[in-house]
């Protein structure tokens, strides 16, 4: 259903090439979490060229993200003097750089975001994640992700993704008080619950065993 909806807007928005139905298809897509990058940065293009009055960052920052996935530099370029805030701005350089692979400039780049504006700042940090899983500096990222977690302790994904990171290295205790956590955070999430019932057996352990049950 979700991809033929997607499908119906897309040709509407086309067609019409109006504000409201464009600007509600990449609604659609963000909300329905769907990857479709070509459509977006063509739809997108169209909004920031013809519709830019008012228009919301957030359509700048999707279409952008859909230009890096197109590797189309020249839409990324251009869409960057777009945006008003300068912590935006330098967040997106550092989403092109990583694109590119300049993962040290990336990191630089991040680094001194951070420092310049909010240490806190968690969608920078997470860049700064997302750069070391790249790298596949899995020790660092392990750091980086309890660095995280120390100010962002309700994260449900740092959570995800430091327990899986556990994982790949066979630290499956580690990995069994990351799931714990996000139990705890999520009570009725199956999966959670299914993931940490296979760790708690992996171990082994008649506790483990009947705590798995």
């Amino acid at each position: 259903m979700g991809q033929r909806e997607f499908e119906q807007k897309l040709a509407v928005a086309e067609h019409s090439g109006a504000r409201h139905e464009c600007v509600e298809l990449l609604h659609y897509v963000k909300k329905e979490k769907l990857r479709e990058p070509r459509a977006v940065a063509t739809i997108g293009k169209l909004l920031v060229t013809k519709h830019s009055w008012g228009l919301g960052n957030d359509v700048y920052e999707q279409t952008f993200i859909a230009a890096l996935d197109l590797h189309d530099d020249e839409l990324a370029e251009a869409l960057q003097t777009k945006f008003p805030g300068s912590s935006r701005v330098a967040r997106l350089e550092g989403m092109q750089l990583e694109q590119r692979g300049e993962f040290a400039k990336a990191l630089a780049l991040y680094d001194e975001l951070l420092q310049a504006n909010n240490p806190a700042n968690a969608l920078v940090l997470k860049r700064k994640i997302a750069v070391l899983k790249a790298q596949k500096k899995t020790a660092d990222v392990v750091t980086a992700l309890n660095e995280f977690l120390r100010s962002f302790g309700t994260d449900q994904a740092a959570w995800t993704e430091l327990g899986e990171t556990y994982l790949s290295m066979g630290t499956y205790r580690y990995a069994a008080f990351c799931y714990e956590e996000l139990v705890l955070l999520n009570p009725m999430d199956a999966i959670s619950h299914s993931r940490l019932a296979d760790i708690y057996s992996t171990i082994g352990g008649l506790d483990n065993l009947l705590t798995a049950r």
